[in-house]
């Protein structure tokens, strides 16, 4: 396993970090899955995501430590890297929150994400991908999205699974206490960067319950 890790220096002291490198079995609908392909993220890239106006890093394999003091960015950085791998965000209810603030009020304001992949299966391919925000017509609070792989335009679903990455934050506690629908979905979104079939399944199941719960099915009915 790889990954990132926070650490604030005034909550817990320092200790040795080790790197674990382990093979994970994943049984998915009677089907073993061995998670033996690895994705690394190479670098990461930030342009006015946050409070980052300008972020470039480079990241070596294995498990990281990010340590810093509070309101530093710690977990902006983690939230950049699942933007990245999903193109949604986990705390922001509108994309424009995404935006550092300076940011908006430059004419020529942007957003953009870009990491770069290598994934370590034999004959293992590199790959750049670009999450962008700009504004829509001009407008100050409303943006759209870009997502470029290897700097051609795709659907965002199609970017899920090119980084796979679980984040787990102090308010997923609810996966334990909290309802159902929320064990659901997190599972969903690990199983989607799995599986791209499960994904895209998924995504015409919802739409079908969101069409026989409107108003207009409801009438058809009747």
């Amino acid at each position: 396993l790889s990954g990132l890790v926070l650490h604030n220096p005034n909550l817990f002291p320092r200790q040795p970090i080790q790197r674990v490198h382990q093979r994970v079995d994943l049984l998915v609908g009677g089907v073993n899955l061995a998670l033996e392909h690895r994705v690394n993220l190479t670098s990461l890239s930030l342009t006015n995501f946050r409070n980052y106006v300008r972020l470039e890093l480079v990241l070596s394999p294995g498990l990281i430590l990010i340590q810093g003091a509070n309101a530093q960015g710690k977990t902006s950085l983690l939230e950049a890297i699942y933007y990245l791998a999903t193109s949604k965000s986990p705390h922001a209810g509108v994309e424009r929150e995404l935006v550092n603030w300076l940011a908006r009020e430059d004419a020529n304001r942007f957003l953009r994400v870009q990491g770069h992949v290598r994934h370590t299966t034999p004959g293992g391919t590199a790959e750049q991908i670009d999450v962008i925000l700009v504004p829509t017509n001009g407008s100050t609070t409303s943006y759209g999205k870009r997502v470029r792989i290897n700097g051609v335009v795709q659907r965002a679903i199609d970017l899920v699974g090119h980084l796979r990455v679980v984040l787990f934050l102090p308010e997923d506690i609810e996966l334990v206490s909290g309802a159902p629908s929320v064990r659901r979905r997190y599972l969903d979104i690990a199983l989607c960067q799995i599986e791209p079939d499960y994904c895209r399944s998924l995504s015409t199941y919802n739409q079908v319950i969101q069409q026989l719960s409107s108003p207009d099915a409801s009438m058809k009915k009747i």
